[in-house]
């Protein structure tokens, strides 16, 4: 009955402890895509089922007002397999139904599925060969350094002055005891939040690496199709886990499925 023990958190996890600070929340929101039919004969023709097609048209209602009143996506990303795009596609008009537009961006290839770590345990039955972990593990760890990191400090241009351009100083006196008061308050987070619409076994890798598990156990979680999984990353480089596999927007009696069949079958 050894004491469980948790390995230390390594806050240098994506190499920007030393740079600075900025005061942006970074909220990655991960949904996987809907039900789709395993039996096509190539990526193009595994396009989703009816019911995957109406499973995404909720998810997308249930992210046109997910966000806090008077945000916005940052932007909505999508990997390159035709299931991932079609449940992208009809999110986004669900959201763009019900708030200013937002572009969706380019199909990502490094999101695409894959398997991402030999796991731990092995499963009873193999699914796929050493070789395929060997030729999409280090795909699928690029994926994860191109969205999981700390919000970078915005560049200085010459002259002293930031992106934000050739603003002029405010006119007045200057009110010492005011830039007093000022700086004794700390600077108000800014929240952010960006979409990816991808894959279960993408997605469970990302939830691991993103909070210093073992990559190795990915298996040991399930996420439903069209579910939403919520990770959040501090300006600090903190991270944590708001949602996992949330499918409070899906009957559970009818529209719950992890793949081509029903989650109760």
């Amino acid at each position: 009955g050894g004491e469980a023990r948790c390995a230390p958190w390594n806050d240098n996890w994506d190499f920007r402890s030393s740079e600075e600070k900025t005061n942006v929340v970074r909220h990655i929101v991960l949904v996987r895509h809907g039900q789709y039919d395993e039996k096509g004969k190539g990526d193009a023709a595994k396009v989703l089922t009816e019911l995957g097609r109406e499973q995404a048209r909720l998810t997308g209602k249930r992210l046109a007002g997910y966000l806090p009143a008077g945000v916005q996506w940052k932007a909505v990303y999508q990997s390159d397999m035709a299931r991932a795009k079609e449940t992208a596609k009809i999110v986004m008009t669900e959201i763009n139904a019900s708030m200013p537009a937002v572009a969706l961006q380019d199909p990502i290839a490094l999101l695409d599925e894959g398997y991402p770590a030999e796991p731990v345990p092995a499963p009873s039955t193999r699914l796929w060969a050493e070789r395929k972990t060997w030729e999409h593990a280090p795909r699928i760890e690029a994926a994860f350094r191109m969205f999981f990191h700390r919000e970078n400090a915005p560049k200085v241009k010459s002259g002293g002055q930031t992106g934000a351009g050739n603003a002029s100083p405010p006119s007045g006196p200057a009110d010492p005891a005011a830039f007093k008061d000022e700086a004794k308050k700390p600077p108000a987070s800014e929240h952010t939040y960006e979409l990816v619409v991808g894959h279960g076994n993408v997605i469970r890798f990302f939830v691991c690496r993103a909070l210093q598990f073992s990559p190795e156990a990915w298996l040991r979680i399930a996420v439903y199709n069209c579910s939403i999984t919520h990770i959040v990353i501090g300006s600090t480089g903190r991270v944590s886990l708001y949602t996992l596999g949330d499918v409070g927007h899906l009957d559970p009696r009818s529209q719950l499925t992890y793949g081509s069949a029903s989650t109760h079958s």
